[in-house]
């Protein structure tokens, strides 16, 4: 059998997923939706899905989706098993959504197939995956995640340098801050925080996001809006929170107010109208080519 080339996958692949939570099953949906094998394990044995242990659930596999909880020590732990208990040719990517793979990568005996492939929740749902290699990820690896993100159906953003929170949850971070600080200060409360932002930017940015927004609004470009609103925008940056720390009272004062909009108990009917609404909005949208 051939060596495979950059950006190659063999067909179909094995994916072996360790963590079973909605990330992990996520991924397990994914990757079997598109005629691939995929085995779940996971600690806790109600969550494990075709594979009784890790070694079990990565053996064979083509690729390695970690996707436990987002502590430095527990990943670095699972990554080294899954390293030795994986194929030597196996991508090994973690779904962290904020460490810095470089860091992840330390201690690897083969950091060069290491890197984050990190889906957005629902997996299955939305479409875009980020790709953030580390500093001392292959090229041969990035070409190889790239393929699989096109291969699951997915809109890879390729990161040209790591960042913490990588590119999606940095402007979700940017968002949130300043919305939690507008529901604390008593501009507005939850439930019209999420109209505002839902129906207001977020949709408009669901199109052709923030840069070609704001290139079409104006008669000559970026250039001419920002000449004509920049000193607006000025004041409104000077006023935006930058705290970077929530205190344990605002975060419960915070929780009964999403509570007594978004009860727990009605979860599953969220989920589901969540859901409804995505596939409703994916199917009028014409996504970019990869």
């Amino acid at each position: 059998m051939r060596a495979l080339g950059a950006g190659e996958l063999r067909q179909p692949l094995r994916a072996g997923i360790i963590g079973g939570g909605m990330i992990g099953a996520g991924w397990a949906r994914l990757v079997r939706a598109h005629g691939h094998q995929a085995a779940v394990y996971d600690e806790r044995p109600e969550l494990c899905d075709g594979a009784a242990s890790l070694a079990e659930a990565v053996a064979g596999a083509d690729v390695v989706f970690e996707a436990v909880a987002e502590r430095l020590e527990v990943k670095r732990a699972v990554l080294a098993a899954a390293e030795a208990a994986a194929p030597p040719s196996a991508l090994i990517a973690s779904a962290s959504s904020s460490l810095l793979p470089s860091v992840m990568q330390e201690g690897m005996q083969r950091p060069g197939r290491f890197l984050v492939i990190h889906p957005l929740h629902p997996v299955d749902l939305l479409p875009v995956i980020e790709v953030v290699p580390g500093g001392v990820t292959a090229p041969e690896a990035v070409a190889r995640a790239q393929a699989l993100v096109g291969a699951l159906g997915k809109h890879p953003v390729v990161l040209r340098r790591e960042v913490p929170g990588y590119v999606v949850n940095r402007l979700a971070a940017a968002l949130w801050r300043e919305a939690i600080n507008l529901v604390l200060a008593g501009v507005a409360d939850v439930h019209q925080l999420d109209l505002a932002a839902s129906r207001g930017p977020c949709l408009g940015w669901a199109v052709q996001g923030p840069f070609l927004t704001y290139q079409l609004a104006a008669p000559g470009g970026l250039g001419a809006f920002m000449e004509h609103l920049g000193p607006a925008f000025q004041a409104i940056w000077a006023s935006l929170a930058a705290w970077t720390e929530v205190s344990q009272a605002d975060l419960q004062r915070l929780a009964a107010a999403t509570e007594a909009v978004y009860s727990e108990a009605d979860r599953a009917a969220h989920e589901a109208e969540r859901d409804r609404q995505l596939k409703a909005v994916l199917g009028a949208l014409t996504l970019p080519d990869c």
